[in-house]
């Protein structure tokens, strides 16, 4: 695709002006962030690309790519780059894990057009950032509506290591960051994401190392808020903007502390968990009896076992689970726990 010289004045709309009142808009914007979806890893081609598109009014909005017509626009469309696009659909905005707030979202069809422009005078910024303080997270967690995006000054680095995740077998990666007030916070990298910070990024580059990161969710672990990374997770290391220039400006009664390199242990494995402990029922009421007097009592057990009877005809002997939070869901398809109607309920036993 040939770039054209971009004409702001020849755009029609601005993404402020999106409603769902009419289907030809035009909008001049950058693909500032873009992302592939699937809804299952294993899935060859992606449910949707989805995208943040920004325009020269600063105003941010989501669009995606049906997997129908994924292949038409996949080399197309370009992180970073400007582009005029045409007869596209609005729709009401009612989608969960969001990476910015708008009433609105824009769903390319079979028929939108999209034309490359060059770079001009008039230009766009090349990122936006709605960054929430690591000590003012509270309000977010276990939040799915729009993901939480937060800067801070890399300070450790985990080695990389495999394990279960979301039903699945995943590589996992946890960074600590901390903000200029020395809050400090754990950010765990699953899957692709996880290669999104190298085990030499302490000898590469710049010192200190001031990290943005998009699309995460705020969950509590043993007391303590932490980040998890999406799947349209990025992460930005020394981005010459005003929000790095701030932080750093804001260090400045910090001590430069060094990226330390943090050695964890590969967790067992589902098989190796499944089969650790193993006891007989008998064996497991001697060890009831006894209670305290019994160090084994501390431990964790497995057993296998035939079941014999099910006693709560009522509830019967499986649940419908929230997929973010692992909670029963009510009958109306809620989780009180994370507030939200969760997007891919899950069976559990």
């Amino acid at each position: 695709m040939t770039p054209k010289t971009l004409d702001m004045e020849a755009t029609k709309n601005y993404i402020a002006e999106l409603d769902t009142t009419k289907r030809d808009w035009t909008i001049t914007a950058r693909v500032t962030r873009m992302w592939e979806v699937r809804y299952k890893p294993t899935n060859p081609t992606p449910d949707t690309i989805d995208m943040v598109l920004l325009d020269e009014q600063g105003s941010q909005i989501q669009a995606l790519v049906k997997k129908a017509i994924v292949s038409h626009f996949k080399d197309r469309l370009q992180e970073g780059r400007i582009y005029t696009t045409t007869h596209f659909n609005v729709g009401k905005n009612n989608r969960t894990r969001l990476q910015v707030e708008n009433e609105y979202i824009i769903w390319f069809t079979s028929f939108t057009s999209v034309t490359l422009q060059e770079e001009s005078s008039a230009a766009i910024p090349f990122h936006k950032f709605n960054l929430r303080p690591i000590d003012d997270l509270s309000e977010r967690t276990n939040k799915i509506d729009v993901l939480t995006e937060v800067i801070g000054q890399l300070i450790g680095v985990e080695n990389k290591i495999t394990q279960n995740h979301d039903n699945n077998t995943d590589q996992r990666r946890t960074i600590h960051i901390q903000d200029e007030r020395t809050n400090k916070i754990a950010v765990t990298l699953w899957g692709q994401q996880a290669d999104l910070v190298a085990d030499d990024v302490a000898e590469n580059g710049a010192q200190p190392k001031i990290v943005i990161i998009t699309a995460t969710r705020v969950t509590m672990f043993k007391g303590n808020y932490q980040l998890n990374s999406t799947g349209g997770t990025k992460l930005y290391i020394n981005l010459e903007i005003p929000e790095v220039e701030n932080f750093k400006k804001n260090m400045t009664d910090v001590p430069l502390q060094e990226i330390l390199h943090i050695e964890v242990t590969q967790p067992e494995s589902l098989e190796e968990a499944m089969t650790k402990n193993r006891k007989t029922i008998t064996e497991l009421q001697q060890i009831y009896m006894e209670g305290e007097e019994n160090q084994e009592a501390k431990n964790t057990y497995t057993c296998v076992a035939k079941i014999a009877t099910i006693h709560d005809q009522e509830c019967g002997w499986m649940y419908t689970s929230c997929n973010n939070c692992k909670s029963k869901i009510d009958e109306n398809q809620y989780c009180n726990k994370c507030e939200d109607v969760p997007e891919f309920p899950i069976d559990r036993y």
